[in-house]
């Protein structure tokens, strides 16, 4: 019995004493937490207010009259559903994205980007509406996060798009210009013919291992686009003397080379989103998998035990991964990789004079290194 009673009394009265109790860590966690919250809402609030000056980018021409500015009253409301859904969505599935950080502002960079390089495409007549490269931003998107993140972001993306789009012409039917390329009468269509364009190529690029097949992809976001316009513009599509009608295919071309050009674009950029992002596509995985690159190289050359054992173990990882459904080829790597630290306490100058020396005395220039460096190891 001590001074707070038996055993059971005294957790009992610790956790009453101390668990109410907040930490200074505790408030310190508290505050960063508070704080992230927080500047979450204003970013998401700026960007509302952003996307939307985007989208009623000629309404706010005209603002006059009281019917105009309860249009752009309207978007506005549009454009925080359109957000408060995607919010909704990501901070159901894809929680990791919205901690702030790298990603979260990569994320939003990149749907930004791509809103921001559409209206200038449409307010400055550089291409009509079906050539604006969507399925660019929902391969980059797969690739750097997963499909899923794709699909539900390129479908918030497009709806504000059409919105755009819709927008645009109610303003050109009001105000008459001569417009280079004119816009489509039915934003419907283009956002479902993108939104399949998309969906296609978001599926096609998991787990890809050649930058030639994102020209392959392309192509078939293309296609997907072509038929999916095609048959949207035509109402009975059994009556094949309505093809007749279809003397300008002008709208389907536009969507087939929309997907040939994103794929083109995907696959030059492809090295550049790896580095600014810092992923490791499987294409990437490949080549860091070649073992005439020259840090294999020299792990072979300057511990060969080591190398083989990595080998090894690279073979095994991937079986195991393979079992269970993971990343077979990034455990590979990562295996091939695990035990290169064998060679980082060679010189520049010992590699070179290893090198200048003959096989025998390479291992016997290796084994006295190592040997020293594990004896100098605490």
């Amino acid at each position: 019995m001590g001074p707070f009673g038996d055993g059971k009394k005294r957790k009992s009265w610790q956790r009453l004493s101390f668990g109410r109790q907040l930490t200074k860590s505790g408030a310190l966690e508290q505050e960063r937490a508070t704080s992230r919250r927080l500047l979450r809402l204003f970013f998401l609030a700026f960007h509302v207010v952003f996307v939307t000056a985007i989208v009623a980018a000629n309404r706010l021409k005209d603002l006059d009259t009281q019917e105009q500015r309860d249009k752009v009253v309207a978007l506005f409301g549009i454009v925080v559903i359109v957000h408060a859904v995607m919010f909704l969505l990501i901070r159901t599935f894809h929680r990791e994205i919205l901690v702030p950080g790298p990603r979260f502002r990569q994320y939003f960079l990149l749907i930004t980007f791509a809103l921001v390089t559409s209206r200038v495409l449409l307010f400055q007549q550089w291409a009509p509406a079906y050539l604006v490269p969507f399925p660019v931003l929902a391969m980059t998107l797969a690739l750097i996060y997963t499909g899923r993140v794709a699909v539900h972001s390129i479908g918030a993306v497009l709806i504000l798009f059409g919105l755009m789009v819709w927008t645009d012409a109610a303003y050109y039917q009001a105000h008459p210009l001569e417009l280079k390329f004119a816009l489509p009468d039915d934003a419907t269509t283009l956002v479902v013919a993108q939104f399949l364009g998309c969906l296609v190529a978001i599926l096609g690029v998991h787990r890809i291992r050649t930058r030639t097949r994102l020209v392959t992809i392309g192509l078939m976001s293309g296609l997907a686009q072509f038929v999916a316009i095609l048959f949207l513009q035509t109402n009975q599509l059994m009556d094949f003397a309505l093809f007749r009608q279809f003397v300008d295919i002008g709208h389907p071309a536009h969507g087939l080379l929309n997907g040939v050009i994103s794929g083109i674009l995907v696959t030059s950029m492809l090295p550049y989103v790896e580095r600014i992002f810092d992923v490791s596509t499987d294409m990437r995985l490949i080549e860091l998998a070649d073992t005439n690159r020259p840090l294999l190289k020299d792990f072979a050359l300057l511990a060969p035990g080591s190398f083989q054992h990595s080998l090894m173990v690279g073979q095994l990882a991937e079986e195991a991964a393979g079992s269970i459904g993971a990343n077979s080829l990034l455990a590979r790597v990562s295996a091939l990789y695990h035990d290169d630290t064998s060679i980082s306490a060679f010189t520049p100058a010992l590699v070179t004079t290893i090198r200048a020396l003959d096989v025998g005395r390479c291992r016997r220039v290796v084994y006295a290194a190592s040997a020293s460096r594990s004896s100098a190891m605490p």
